[in-house]
This record gives structure tokens, C-alpha cells and sequence, in this order.
């Protein structure tokens, strides 16, 4: 048989432009039945089939008629035939020209049984759903999922072809619910399950895509579609570390959060909030982190008061609680909201709760500079009873936050934590030790931190200042003696004037276990371990020129009568303040008790 002649096309071109069947019926008709096919299947001067010209010339009603020239087992052939250039097949030119009716037509010439074969058949494997999605095209799509069995539904709407993405994801890309239910509408419950668990190339379910976009219209409808049995399971598993909720939380979708939250029975919510991602981080720290504050309150808010709690001390991968590390990132208006909102007689226990290194939200305030504020906050709600248990928790090296405060030299925060309490709670508090006996006064003191050491004996009482300075450490050391040994001329002066006479003379005449008064800590302050003695066992000219100042520290404040009767006195190994200072003679026995004396 031979191809087309000129006058044949132009016979053929011209019956499709007037839609004149009659034209080109009786041509075709003496065509043997074994030859059609081959026949039909031959290209026209450009380059299209018989069937292609008609779709392109929007010759719907040529298409039933040209199929029907064929038997049921060669109607596939002709309607999945390309183009000459190989670019084009019947349907996916439909598809491409929106023209559903013709898709409609073309799908109605083959059997069921053909019909997933036909319609995942494309020049460049391109299936005509994704090309109706990617349109999309709604009622192409719909007639293309609708006309295959319920058997074959799942394998079209999951076909990628050579796309990296299923329909399904492609039409979520789009966000449009609508194309979404047409692609899947159809689906059973069984087959919506396997296709709400595929993952994309980075891991994420439809519902995680749904919920990070923030599309809370979706995310109900592929929860609904989900059965209650999958819904957990869905909700619970993570792409790179991250849940659905996580995904919504991160972003801010008070929305999509509260959609998961409905199908999420309440007993259940802790454990999807306690949660964490890859990184350590919780849905409700993740909102707080980005700022988006109403949806962190509304997760907190779901639980119940203990479960609220627990929520909050929990400690989680890196030994911290979701107090403390939310504390950082928001406002103190925030936090203020947030302490109050927990519930009155499990307040203490959250604001109290220790991490890993036994460290509570308070020490961590008062460790963090310009953090005055953020311990107001803590502490206001509580009254003075539980602010006193507030600030003599202690960390597991056994530091307060008052101490911690010291030890930083953040003055603000001391004078805060000291202004919240006041008569025995202030005293109870400065008067906790830690260890080795050592309390907030010793410590201020030693390490020379003159402004804590004022704003602590500013908030005592006068008549009590005295007592609490005369206290000592298990070895015995006072306040004035760690002075001494700091030789911070503003701590010794802040010490001593909060004395009484007799107290001063107490506190210059007291020992340590060894026998050491303020003005030996004094005279030997610049002592250390390194010091090389001179061939006579002497300290070096510059050592003793030091200690001889330092010591002078002391000695300002003793009346100059007495003077002598405090040089005088001795160590248990009978050394004087001027044998530590000069070292004449005594560097040997000096240096013997260097380790203790620093």
C-alpha cells in the first residue's frame, strides 16, 4: 500500500477543515480491515497522523470514527502513535491543547484493561496526568484519574515517568486543594495510606510538605484521609529531623498546628511536644526561637497543668530544660506571661528545676550579663519564703546563683537577687555556703570584687553587718582575712567600716587554723608557689617591697598605738606578719605554707 500522495493529504486536510466525515470515509472504507492500522499510522506531508491532525485541527468528533476503523487490539497502537519528530501522541497533544473533550473522547476508544498502558504512555515519558497537574487542568485531571479501574488508580496517580515527582507532589507544590482532591479523591483508604507515606527527595510525606507551606486546608483533608490508626504514625516520623509539627511550629503556623492538634487525642499532645528534632529541639522551642510567640503560648496552653510542667523541667538531649533555653530568645513580658501561667503550687518546682550540672533557670540569669531584668521576672512571682529556696538552690559544684552572680562580677544581677528579700531571708541567703564554708561575703571578698562586696553589706542591716562579716569558712578564714589576701584596698575599707570598734579588733585579732590573723593574709598576698628564695633562704627585694605594702593595707586601719600588738602576733609555727613580709630568715618555713595560703 502505498503512503499518502499530495492529492491524498490535500483530500484528508481538506476534509478536516470542514469536518466533512463523509469526505474521508469511503477512502478509508476500501481499505481492507487487516491494513488500516498501517494505513492510519502513516504520516502527512507534516509530519502527523491521520488521528493527530484531527486533535490538532479540534476535530473532537473525528476521533470515535477513526478508532473505531481499527479492531479493540490494534486501537492502542493507533492511539498511542507519535509524531514524526517523536514530540507528540494523541492524548498528551490533548492534554496539552486543554481540550477536555477530546482527552474525554480518546479515553472513552480504549478498553479498561488498556487503560493504565494508555495513559502513562508519552513521547518523553512525560505521563498526561503530570502534564494535567503541571497545567494544571482540574477536569482533565479528574477524567484521567476517574477513567482507570480502582484497581490501576494508585499505580497512575504514583507513575513518575521521568519526572522526579509523583502527580501527588506535584500537585502540592501548587497548594491547590481542589487539584489535590481530584488527583486522590478517588483513591481508597488503603491506597491514600501508601500514598500519603511516599517521600519526596528530601524525605518529606505530603503531610510534612503540607504543613511546612503552612497550608492548614490541607493538612486536615490528608489527615482525614489518613486512617486513625496511620494518623500517629504519620504525625510522629520525621524527614532530616523533623515532624510535621515541628515543620508547622518552626514556621509559625498557629493554623496547621491546631489542625494536627485536633485529631491528636489530648493524652497523647506531651509526647508530640516533648519531641525532639535532630538538633535537640522541641516544637515549642523551635517556635520561640523564630519568634512566633502566640504559637508557642498555644502549645504550652493545650496541656494540662502537670503535663505543662513536665513539659518544661524535662531535660532533654543536652541535659537542659525548655525553661531555660527558651529564656534566651524570648521577651521578659514573654516570660513574665509564661512563669504566671503555670499553675500556683507547681511554680517553684518549674522556676526551680535543675539541668544536667544542676544549674536553675535563676543561675543561669544571674550568670548572663545585663540579665537584671530576666531575674526580676523569675523571682517576682514568688514571695519571700520561696525566693529564699530560689537562691540557696545550689548547682552541682555547690554554687548559688548568688555566688554564680559574684563569681561574674555582675553586680546588677547581685543587687536584684539581694532587693527581692530582705530581714532573716537576706540573712539565711548571704549566710548559705558552699564548699569548704565559704559564703556570698568570702567570696566577694576574695576575689577582691569590691562593688558585690558593697551592695551585699549594703543590704544588711546595720546592726547585723558586723555578725555576718565575722563569720568564717571551715578553715577558720574570715571575710576580712579573704579581703587581706585579695589586697583590694575598697574591700577592706568596705569591711571595716561596717565595724564597730570592738568588732574591728575582734576581726584584726581572730585567727585561722593555723594561726594566721588578717595582717599575716596581708603581708604575704604576694607570695606564690614560683618565688625562688636568694642563697640566705630571703625573698626577693621586690616580693618583700609588695607584701610590705599590702600588709600596710591592714595596718591603715589600726590605730597607731596598737599597731606593734597586732605584729606581734603569731603563727602556730611562730612567724609574724613582718617574717611574712620581709622573709628574712623564715623564707624556708614561709614557703611551707605558700600552698595553703593561696
Amino acid at each position: 500500500m502505498a503512503l499518502y500522495t499530495d492529492a491524498e493529504t490535500r483530500a484528508i486536510v481538506l476534509a478536516l477543515q470542514t469536518g466533512n466525515w463523509d469526505l474521508l470515509k469511503p477512502s478509508l472504507m476500501v481499505i481492507h480491515p487487516e491494513k488500516r492500522l498501517q494505513f492510519l499510522n502513516q504520516k502527512l506531508s507534516n509530519c502527523d497522523t491521520l488521528l493527530l491532525a484531527a486533535i490538532s485541527n479540534m476535530r473532537a468528533d473525528f476521533i470515535q470514527p477513526l478508532a473505531d476503523m481499527v479492531d479493540q487490539k490494534e486501537r492502542l497502537k493507533l492511539l498511542t502513535e507519535k509524531s514524526s519528530d517523536g514530540k507528540r501522541m494523541p492524548l498528551t497533544q490533548a492534554v496539552y491543547m486543554f481540550n477536555v473533550e477530546m482527552v474525554k473522547v480518546l479515553i472513552n476508544c480504549v478498553s479498561k484493561n488498556d487503560m493504565l498502558n494508555f495513559l502513562t504512555k508519552s513521547p518523553d515519558k512525560v505521563a498526561s496526568l503530570t502534564i494535567a497537574v503541571a497545567k494544571p487542568d482540574i477536569s482533565i485531571v479528574k477524567a484521567l484519574v476517574d477513567s482507570v479501574t480502582d484497581h490501576d488508580r494508585l499505580a497512575l496517580v504514583r507513575y513518575k515517568g521521568s519526572m522526579a515527582y509523583t502527580p501527588l507532589q506535584i500537585a502540592i507544590s501548587k497548594g491547590d486543594i481542589d487539584l489535590i482532591k481530584a488527583v486522590m479523591g478517588k483513591l481508597c483508604e488503603d491506597d491514600c495510606s501508601t500514598l500519603l507515606a511516599e517521600q519526596d527527595d528530601n524525605g518529606c510525606t505530603p503531610l510534612m510538605v503540607a504543613a511546612f507551606s503552612g497550608n492548614e486546608e490541607l493538612v486536615k483533608y490528608f489527615l482525614k484521609m489518613l486512617p486513625q490508626a496511620q494518623q500517629k504514625y504519620r504525625l510522629m516520623e520525621s524527614a532530616r529531623g523533623y515532624t510535621c509539627l515541628q515543620l508547622a511550629a518552626h514556621q509559625g503556623y498557629s493554623g496547621v498546628v491546631r489542625a494536627i492538634f485536633r485529631v491528636v487525642h489530648p493524652s497523647t499532645r506531651l509526647g508530640y511536644l516533648q519531641q525532639e528534632t535532630s538538633n535537640g529541639a522541641t516544637a515549642v522551642l523551635l517556635a520561640a526561637r523564630s519568634g512566633h510567640l502566640s504559637t508557642m503560648r498555644y502549645m504550652i496552653q493545650s496541656l494540662t497543668p502537670k503535663e505543662q510542667v513536665s513539659l518544661l523541667i524535662g531535660l532533654n538531649a543536652r541535659g537542659s530544660n525548655l525553661l531555660i533555653e527558651i529564656m534566651s530568645c524570648i521577651e521578659l513580658d514573654t516570660l513574665h506571661h509564661l512563669i504566671a501561667s503555670i499553675e500556683p503550687t507547681m511554680r517553684l518546682d518549674v522556676v526551680n528545676a535543675k539541668t544536667s550540672e544542676g544549674l536553675t533557670a535563676l543561675m543561669i540569669a544571674a550568670s548572663t550579663f545585663e540579665a537584671a531584668q530576666q531575674v526580676e521576672v523569675l523571682l517576682k512571682p514568688f514571695d519571700m519564703e520561696a525566693r529564699t529556696t530560689l537562691l540557696m538552690a545550689t548547682d552541682n559544684i555547690g554554687q548559688t546563683p548568688l555566688i554564680i552572680a559574684l563569681h561574674d562580677n555582675l553586680a546588677a544581677n547581685l543587687q536584684t537577687m539581694l532587693q527581692s528579700i530582705n530581714g532573716v531571708w537576706l540573712v539565711k541567703v548571704l549566710n548559705a555556703k558552699i564548699q569548704g564554708g565559704m559564703n556570698a561575703l568570702m567570696c566577694a571578698s576574695i576575689a577582691g570584687l569590691s562593688k558585690c562586696l558593697n551592695i551585699c553589706l549594703e543590704n544588711i542591716e546595720p546592726e547585723m553587718a558586723g555578725e555576718r562579716i565575722m563569720t568564717s569558712n571551715d578553715e577558720k578564714v574570715s571575710t576580712l582575712m579573704f579581703a587581706a589576701m585579695s589586697g583590694d584596698r575598697a574591700s577592706i575599707q568596705a569591711i571595716m567600716s561596717r565595724l564597730s570598734s570592738s568588732q574591728r579588733q575582734d576581726a584584726l585579732r581572730e585567727t585561722d587554723q593555723r594561726g594566721m590573723n588578717a595582717l599575716h593574709m596581708a603581708a604575704c598576698n604576694y607570695l606564690t608557689s614560683e618565688i625562688d628564695l636568694n642563697e640566705r633562704g630571703e625573698l626577693p627585694r621586690k616580693v618583700i617591697q609588695d607584701n610590705q605594702k599590702a600588709m600596710n593595707l591592714i595596718l591603715d586601719f589600726i590605730p597607731n598605738d596598737e599597731k606593734d600588738e597586732y605584729r606581734q602576733i603569731k603563727t602556730i609555727g611562730g612567724l609574724t606578719a613582718d617574717n611574712f613580709s620581709n622573709g628574712r630568715g623564715d623564707g624556708k618555713k614561709i614557703r611551707s605554707i605558700i600552698g595553703w595560703t593561696r
